[in-house]
This record gives C-alpha cells, sequence and structure tokens, in this order.
C-alpha cells in the first residue's frame, strides 16, 4: 500500500473517532444537564403548583389527584408521594404505567409544603436518566450525521486520490512512450508532483546508466565483430593445434588412469598383504606403511609418519643400526625367530630389510612376517612325522612282541592248571610219583608262588594290551566316512564310560547343538577317541584335591558348528595340564600319570584317528574351569582338504 493511501485511511478513520467522540460527548452533556438542571426544576415546579393549591384549601384528594395527574407522564417523574397531617396518604406509581426497563437511574427528594390544616410532606423520585425517545432522537441523528460524513468523506478520498494518481499515471505513461523511443538519444523524464521528484530522478539516472550501457555493448558487439573476423584466420591453425592437444591429452589421460589403476592396486595388494612392510628414508624414519604395519603400531599411517622406526619397534633398533653401517648396494638382510612385544599384539616375527636402488626418498623397505602360525605349523609337522615313525615302528614291534609274549600267558595258563588238584590227569600223575597235591597247594601259596604268576599274568595283558593298541594306531582304518548324527556318536561313548569307568560321582553336562548337521566319521573310532577323553579326565578328578571347599567334579561335553566343521569339547574341572607338559600330550608313550595307570598312546592314537582318518584336528587348551578342555573339529564335507601340518 502506497503511503499516500496509507495518510487517507488515516484520515478517513480519525475523521469517524472525532464523530464518535462528539455524540458520546453531546449524550454525556445531555444527561448530566437532565441530572443536574432539569430534574430539580421540575421537582420545585410540581411543589409550587401543590402548594398553591393547599393554600387556596383545595385539601381533598380528588383535588389533589387532578393537580398532579398531568405531571404523572413526565419522563423524569418515577413516583409521587404526598402525605397529609391527619396521615392522609396520596401515591402514584408512575414508573408502573411505563416501560419497566425505560429507568434505571432513580433520586428520592422530599419537599415540606404548608397549608392551613397543617404541613404535607411530599415525596418526589426522580429519574436522572435520558428517556429513550431522547436515545432514539439522538441516534437517528447521529447514524444520519455519520452516513452523510462517510459519504463526503468518501467523495473526498476519491477526488484526492485522483489527483494523487495523475502525477503516477503521467509518469506511467511517460515510460510507456520511453517503450517505443528511439534510443539513440538521451530521454529525460518530467514531473510537477514534489513527491515524486525523488523517483523521476533515479528514474532519469537509470536510463541514463542504461543508455550508456547500450552505447558500451554496441560499442564492444563492434570490436567483437572485428576480433571475430581476426579469429576466423586462426581457426584452422587453433583447430590443428587442438588437435594435437586433444591427442595429447587422451595419451595422457590414458596414462594417468593407467598409472592410477596401477597405484590403486599396488596399494591393495600391499594393504592385504598379511606382513607389515614401512619403507624408510636415510636416516631410518618413516615415510610410508602398509594397513598390516598400521595394525600391530595401532596408530594410523599419517601419524606415523616422520618417527624413526627404531622408537616405534625397539627390539629391532640394533638391526637398524647394524644395517646403517652397510654400503647402499649390500644384499638383503634377514633376521629370523624374532620376539616383537612392543606390538598391539606379542608375535614372533621374520624380519627382512631390502634396498631401493633408485634415487628416492625411500631407501630402504622392510618387511616384518607374523610367524607363529608357520611355527605351529612346524611343530604339528614335527609331530605329524612322529606319529607316522611311531605308527611303522608299532606294526613291526606288535607282530615281533605278539608271538613270544602269547606264548609266555598261553605256557602260563598251562602251569597255573597242571599245578591245580581239580584235574583227573594231576591226580593220576601225583599218585604215580608219590606227591601230594594239597601239599603242594599249600607249599604254593606260602612261598606266594600263585600271587607271583597272578603278577606275571598282569603284566602279559596289560602288554597284550599295548600291542593291541600299537596295532590299532598302525593299522589304517578300512572304514568309510559316512554321515553320522554327532550327538548320537556322543550318546553312545557316555553310555560306554558310565558302564565300564563308573562315572556315578562325577557331574556329567551334555550342551550340543541340536541344529548341527550330520558329520561325515567312523563312529566306532570317534567313540574310541571321546571313551579315552573321558577316562583321562576320570583319572585327572580321581587324584585332585582342590583348594576350595564347596568343589565338586564336573565333566563337560558340548558340540557347536564353526564355519565349515563341527566342533566337540571336553573339559574337566580338575588340575589341568602343566605347561611344560602341554606341548608333548600328543606324543606317543609320553604320560604324566603314575607308573602303571597308562601307556602313553590314548592321546597320540586319538591325535592319530581325527587327524589322518578324519582330516580333522585336535587341539589342547586350558579349561574354563581351571580344568583340561580338549577340542576336536570335525569337517562337515568329507572332501574338505586335509588341515596343513596334520
Amino acid at each position: 500500500m502506497l503511503p499516500r493511501r496509507r495518510a487517507m485511511i488515516t484520515m478517513v478513520g480519525t475523521v469517524f473517532l472525532i464523530l464518535m467522540l462528539s455524540s458520546l460527548s453531546f449524550w454525556h452533556t445531555a444527561n448530566r444537564i437532565g441530572r443536574n438542571h432539569l430534574a430539580p426544576e421540575i421537582n420545585q415546579l410540581l411543589a409550587s403548583t401543590i402548594q398553591k393549591a393547599l393554600r387556596h384549601g383545595e385539601t381533598t384528594p380528588e383535588q389533589l389527584q387532578d393537580i398532579i395527574k398531568p405531571w404523572i407522564e413526565h419522563h423524569q417523574l418515577d413516583a409521587i408521594r404526598l402525605q397529609g397531617p391527619d396521615g392522609q396518604l396520596l401515591q402514584f406509581q408512575v414508573a408502573s404505567m411505563r416501560d419497566p426497563q425505560s429507568h434505571q437511574s432513580t433520586n428520592m427528594v422530599d419537599i415540606t409544603l404548608d397549608s392551613p390544616q397543617g404541613l404535607w410532606l411530599l415525596t418526589l423520585s426522580n429519574h436522572t436518566s435520558l428517556p429513550g425517545y431522547f436515545i432514539i432522537e439522538t441516534l437517528t441523528t447521529l447514524l444520519v450525521t455519520v452516513s452523510l460524513g462517510s459519504f463526503l468523506i468518501f467523495g473526498m478520498y476519491l477526488v484526492i486520490r485522483r489527483w494523487q494518481q495523475r502525477p503516477y499515471d503521467d509518469l506511467r505513461q511517460q515510460l510507456l512512450d520511453a517503450r517505443h523511443a528511439d534510443h539513440s538519444h538521451t530521454l529525460r523524464f518530467d514531473s510537477n508532483d514534489p513527491d515524486l521528484l525523488p523517483l523521476v530522478s533515479a528514474l532519469n539516472d537509470l536510463y541514463w546508466s542504461l543508455h550508456r550501457r547500450n552505447a558500451d555493448l554496441l560499442r564492444a558487439h563492434r570490436q567483437a565483430d572485428s576480433a571475430r573476423l581476426r579469429a576466423t584466420l586462426l581457426a584452422q591453425e587453433s583447430a590443428r593445434i587442438n588437435s594435437d592437444l586433444e591427442h595429447e591429452i587422451t595419451v595422457r589421460s590414458a596414462m594417468e588412469r593407467q598409472l592410477s589403476n596401477t597405484k590403486a592396486l599396488l596399494d591393495a595388494i600391499l594393504n592385504a598383504m598379511p606382513s607389515a612392510l614401512f619403507a624408510l628414508d636415510q636416516s631410518g624414519r618413516l615415510l610410508l606403511c602398509n594397513r598390516q604395519a598400521e595394525l600391530w603400531l595401532g596408530q594410523e599411517r599419517q601419524a606415523l609418519a616422520g618417527f624413526p622406526l627404531a622408537k616405534l619397534i625397539p627390539e629391532l633398533a640394533s638391526w637398524f643400526e647394524q644395517q646403517s653401517q652397510q654400503p647402499p648396494h649390500a644384499e638383503n638382510e634377514r633376521l629370523e625367530r624374532v620376539p616383537l612385544e612392543s606390538l598391539t599384539e606379542a608375535l614372533v616375527a621374520d624380519c627382512v630389510m631390502y634396498r631401493l636402488e633408485y634415487e628416492q626418498p625411500a631407501v630402504t623397505v622392510v618387511r616384518i612376517d607374523d610367524i607363529r602360525q608357520r611355527l605351529h605349523m612346524e611343530e604339528l609337522m614335527v609331530q605329524s612325522e612322529k606319529m607316522l615313525t611311531v605308527g611303522g615302528l608299532a606294526a613291526g614291534m606288535a607282530h615281533e612282541i605278539n608271538n613270544p609274549l602269547g606264548a609266555i600267558l598261553q605256557n602260563l595258563q598251562n602251569l597255573r592248571r597242571r599245578l591245580g588238584s581239580e584235574l583227573p590227569a594231576n591226580q593220576r600223575v601225583a599218585e604215580t610219583v608219590g606227591l601230594d597235591l594239597d601239599a603242594l597247594g599249600r607249599y604254593l601259596h606260602e612261598r606266594e608262588i600263585d600271587g607271583m604268576m597272578e603278577h606275571i599274568r598282569a603284566a602279559g595283558e596289560r602288554a597284550a594290551t599295548i600291542i593291541r593298541t600299537m596295532l590299532n594306531f598302525a593299522r589304517r582304518n578300512s572304514a568309510h566316512l559316512e554321515p553320522q548324527s554327532l550327538g548320537l556318536v556322543i550318546n553312545n561313548a557316555i553310555t560306554v564310560a558310565r558302564n565300564d569307568l563308573g562315572l556315578g560321582a562325577i557331574e556329567l553336562d551334555l550342551a550340543s547343538d541340536e541344529l548341527l548337521p550330520a558329520v561325515p566319521c567312523i563312529p566306532g573310532e570317534i567313540e574310541q577317541v571321546l571313551v579315552n577323553l573321558l577316562q583321562n579326565a576320570q583319572h585327572a578328578l580321581d587324584g585332585y584335591e582342590p583348594p576350595i571347599a564347596d568343589w565338586a567334579p564336573r565333566i563337560s561335553v558340548s558340540t557347536w558348528r564353526e564355519g565349515m566343521y563341527a566342533c566337540i569339547a571336553v573339559e574337566d574341572n580338575g588340575p589341568g595340564v602343566p605347561g611344560e607338559h602341554a606341548g608333548r600330550i600328543f606324543e606317543p608313550f609320553y604320560t604324566t600319570k603314575q607308573v602303571g595307570k597308562g601307556t602313553g598312546l590314548g592321546l597320540s592314537v586319538s591325535y592319530f584317528i581325527i587327524t589322518a582318518h578324519h582330516h580333522g584336528q585336535m587341539l589342547y587348551q586350558p579349561g574354563k574351569q581351571h580344568g583340561a578342555c580338549f577340542m576336536i573339529r570335525l569337517p562337515l564335507v568329507a572332501s574338505l582338504p586335509k588341515p596343513i601340518g596334520v
């Protein structure tokens, strides 16, 4: 909205407000005049009229009513009460004859009148508000006045608005004419309205700026045409140069892409390597490293740049100092089986230093390989070689020992039979030679010869058991791997162990994975391994004296799936295996039991069954309950490759 229009609307509103305030003031003044002047004059006039009548002796009620009756219709009288000297009362209720809502404010006045008979009391109730007809007439007059005033003000508004609009219309017409005028010369806008002079001046300045800009553009256009003509002469040369540049850019882009791809490939290869690579400058400070180096050092490569590698890995400081004294073209140096405990993960590593021949900031590259797995594989290979060697020896030894041992046991059995008194043949020969068999029996008993023969039998049977175990160890099982329920195999092994080993005093917990699929295995061999592990756990628990009072012997058997392998864990809460013996428990004939309680072949045979027959793994680790835990990993697919080192 324009400022002038807002001013006109404000002026019209102000005029209306003045009219309303004037009307309210007139109304209030009339009300005050009626209350303060007209009502008292009416009261005095009525009192004087009645006073005259009383003085002339008109004191009858009929005469007084005739005098008062004309005053009843007066709008400022609500009630008239006249009381004579003798108590005679005349009362007129004027308000009851009118609209009860027409008078709201009243005022009571008492006037004393004298007469020949005595004093009269005149009580008047005055209505102090304006009468209804006065209000109606006032509102009518106000409405007419406001209507006429509104009409006049609206007419004045239209006239003033037209007067104000005329300069704008003139200026708009000048702008329309300027659109179709020739712009070769300048135009100027004029206006006689002082309010529009700033706008007209701004329009003139704007038009002058546009005119000057158009002139500059026209001049620039002419110069551009001239330059275009010159550029046309250079177009062919530029086209040739651009063609050469485009070819060169294409070649360079291809080379850059190839270099970028090669760099990305090399970075990916270096970051994917399990070895840590460090690029060092002449002073041994770190310039670049791969992701494995970041993981082992526990910092990002940006933060590691500039630090001496000898301070980051103190175990290699002397080696770095020794290599820094070598000539630049010396052979690559290698440091093997170095324990590195300053890294985020303690490990045993092989370190190799390569010297770079090209002139660049990096002069050497150090590679650190984690050989813990390789050392473990070497141990497994040595263990496997031992098992294979023992297997070959066991076959020959078993056959060589089995025959004389069988003869010893058989002759011992015949000897005990021929020394007995029950056989008829023994009785006949004894009678023939005159020998008392009962006396001979008492002699053998007193000399403990029977006990000696019993010890010979027990030792022979124990030797036979060892030989059978060795034969089973050496003989390749001809059974085929077939899918079997691992839970059923474990239950059978537990049943055998309960019946043969007497596990009644030991709490046995079984946690089987119901979703575990069938496992390719030889059930009898797996049962043999499990029974052997349960027997070892029972022996460990029987001789264990726990340090706590509420300890109870417990064996836990659990199964779960780990990738493409089914795992079985047999764990007890006994004393466990001492650290100095843990590395040799799978060796043949190695046992920590007392003499006569173990052959040292149980774990070695079990290890051979799991690794050689089932292509699995058998591991030992300390148990969660401060005991021993043996874990068996069997492949779920029969065609899985044999684990390395087995």
